[in-house]
């Protein structure tokens, strides 16, 4: 149980860093200038593409429980192929705030 409730925090906690993340790259407020945007897309990008790289290199996230090659192959792949994609994204909406400066 006290597992679950911790795979539960996680969970929420990257799902909250995603979306301030993009809410920062995308700025749907303009509140911030294209070059706040450009720092926040080409500082977490790479960072997310990183996270994919070490948990593939090493065989699990150690964050959610279930997450490593041989216990569960889906939610290690979904990991690696979530983090590499949102690392991709925000990496590119960088570089395309950063030609917008």
């Amino acid at each position: 149980m006290a597992k679950r409730r911790s795979d539960a925090t996680y969970i929420v906690f990257f799902v909250v860093m995603i979306a301030i993340t993009i809410a920062a790259v995308f700025d749907p407020f303009e509140t911030a200038s294209s070059s706040r945007r450009t720092i926040g897309g080409l500082a977490l990008g790479p960072l997310s593409i990183w996270y994919a790289y070490r948990g593939l290199r090493t065989g699990s996230f150690p964050e959610i429980s279930q997450s490593n090659r041989e216990d569960s192959k889906f939610q290690f792949w979904f990991c690696v192929a979530a983090f590499a994609t949102v690392g991709l994204v925000l990496t590119l909406l960088g570089a395309k705030a950063l030609l917008e400066v």
